[in-house]
């Protein structure tokens, strides 16, 4: 897209933790955004402008990220096949305790739903495919990444 003072366009500005879809887990995320991408590109919007999507801390605030490079694990799209290694089996076992239905009601209960989502990504990284057989693992903790980071925490990284 070519921007230029001489040509107007329009856009929205939305916080992506508010764009809910009926299936989500509690809270706005990346396939949501994509729905909503098309509704505003159908509508004659050009542009959509997020809130800070960083990883964020215990106060909850787009604007206090804890990091300058994650995003924030609420903010993916996790069900089943979504990523494509999370079988519905997996699932739903790991969403099995929790009460979905009070999860999507209402204003966003970031504790559990980070605990959910985290948890959901941790099923999903035991279930990943290993490397070997000549393919390479989709999961990886390159060293010059963690070294880069400074922390002694793995720094995990998911090619598609």
């Amino acid at each position: 897209m070519n921007l230029s003072p001489e040509k107007r366009i329009a856009g929205v500005l939305v916080p992506l933790f508010a764009l809910r879809g009926e299936n989500d887990l509690g809270i706005g995320d990346v396939a949501a955004l994509r729905e909503f991408i098309d509704w505003v590109a159908e509508i004659g919007f050009k542009l959509v402008q997020l809130l800070p999507i960083n990883e964020i801390g215990a106060d909850n605030s787009p604007y206090n990220a804890i990091s300058a490079m994650a995003i924030e694990p609420t903010t993916l799209h996790l069900a089943p096949n979504s990523p494509q290694d999370l079988t519905r089996e997996d699932f739903d076992a790991a969403v099995a305790d929790v009460d979905l239905n009070t999860l999507r009601l209402g204003a966003v209960k970031y504790r559990p739903v980070k605990k959910l989502k985290l948890h959901l990504l941790v099923v999903f990284s035991q279930q990943m495919p290993q490397e070997g057989a000549g393919r390479p693992s989709r999961l990886s903790q390159p060293a010059a990444l963690r070294a880069r980071s400074g922390s002694t925490f793995p720094v995990c990284v998911l090619a598609a």
